[in-house]
């Protein structure tokens, strides 16, 4: 979910991660992404 700014995944070894980010830009570099919750507003 992603309201307004920038959000870059890649993989790695992240299982059930959750991120909330309320302004600006995220960036997820893991490995293996299984059920990931992101959500930008900002």
């Amino acid at each position: 979910m992603n309201s307004g700014g920038t959000q870059t995944l890649f993989d790695g070894a992240v299982s059930d991660n959750t991120i909330v980010n309320n302004s600006g830009v995220q960036n997820i570099s893991s490995g293996a992404v299984a059920n990931n919750t992101t959500l930008n507003s900002g």
